[in-house]
């Protein structure tokens, strides 16, 4: 059975709240009643109503038939429910029944007005200035929601790439980037940079690339600094030698 009630927190101040069977009887009801008008046996049985019979109440709720009767007898008496029964069956209509369901199209266009408003209300959040702790905290966490020209962003959610998709990356770029050994290492920590969660692995890349750069470079100096060296030590070997 698909659909849904709602009930108000008033129901707390119910003056028959303090009875459990009275609740269960009450729910059960509400949850029984047609939300459309339907067709039974030639019977028009309309929005808010339904058809029963104590057995089949007392089946699907546990309750002896003759608390039931005491209990819908009480509801009837404080005009939650009227009560027309035959001898073929019960017909039971919740009083006020668009209290507790409102129609599909209503609900719709509430479900708007309240999406417009909160969306309205995020959009002026950065000119609102906070002036208590809880209107802080509020002002933070709408203004995360807002870039400085006041337009909604959504945030992009990080998704690791495959390793086909470093190997591809680094080809298309011409970088020199182990795309395995990039991966392996961001998996092993959770595609954390420090303490802070990756955002852009292709920024991450050509940072690797970069540094790549800076060995290679630092690796040319060594062995030029060692070729020198070699050459002055052999240019005085020579000289050594030619004075001999």
């Amino acid at each position: 059975m698909d659909g849904w009630i709602k009930l108000s927190k008033k129901l707390l101040n119910w003056e028959w709240f303090d009875k459990s069977e009275m609740v269960h009887v009450f729910i059960y009801c509400l949850l029984s009643a047609n939300f459309e008008p339907k067709k039974w046996h030639g019977i028009t049985v309309e929005r808010g109503s339904f058809l029963t019979s104590l057995t089949t109440i007392n089946r699907q709720t546990g309750i002896s038939q003759r608390t039931l009767r005491t209990c819908l007898d009480r509801l009837k008496s404080t005009n939650e429910l009227t009560i027309k029964t035959t001898n073929r069956y019960t017909l039971i209509t919740i009083c006020k029944y668009d209290s507790y369901q409102v129609d599909t199209l209503e609900s719709d266009k509430q479900n708007d007005m309240q999406n417009d408003n909160q969306l309205t209300n995020k959009g002026h959040a950065n000119d609102k200035q906070p002036t208590t702790t809880k209107e802080y905290k509020e002002y933070k966490n709408n203004i995360k929601e807002i870039i400085p020209n006041g337009i909604k962003e959504k945030r992009k959610i990080f998704q690791k790439p495959s390793i086909e998709e470093l190997q591809n990356f680094i080809h298309e770029n011409g970088y020199s980037v182990d795309a395995e050994r990039f991966f392996n290492f961001y998996e092993s920590k959770g595609w954390m940079v420090g303490k802070n969660h990756m955002k852009d692995w292709k920024a991450a890349v050509r940072t690797w690339q970069k540094g790549s750069n800076k060995n290679y470079n630092e690796n040319n100096r060594t062995d030029n600094k060692t070729e020198r060296q070699e050459e002055f030590t052999n240019y005085i070997y020579n000289k050594l030698g030619n004075s001999d």
